[in-house]
């Protein structure tokens, strides 16, 4: 969930801007897309494509925790509904994060 100071036009959102980093800027993942579940007003919530999640996996520590996770984006990365872009976001501490509780499941098996 990205809460703005306004409201902000959800299909101006360019995901593959938007980069989660951990442990001070050791492990850094860029986003590839996602989309958007629900937006009220300044609060805009995504959801993040399964390649993104499965590569974010692969790192040990980033976002494993709150205090493991940063994002960060370059000005302009969504606009209001006047066209003004936000602007950039070094590195800003996530303030909640649901954790992966699920194991994997196998999707397909062959025998030769």
């Amino acid at each position: 969930t990205l809460k703005f100071s306004k409201s902000v036009l959800p299909s101006s959102l360019m995901f593959s801007s938007i980069t989660l980093t951990g442990n001070l800027v050791l492990q850094q993942y860029t986003l590839t897309g996602g989309s958007i579940l629900q937006i009220i007003g300044p609060i805009v919530t995504i959801k993040l494509n399964q390649t993104d999640l499965n590569n974010i996996k692969t790192f040990n520590l980033l976002c494993a925790v709150t205090t493991l996770c940063y994002v960060q984006f370059p000005a302009g990365i969504i606009t209001d509904f006047a066209g003004h872009g936000v602007v950039a976001l070094s590195a800003q501490r996530v303030s909640n994060l649901t954790a992966d509780t699920t194991g994997p499941v196998l999707l397909y098996f062959d025998l030769d």
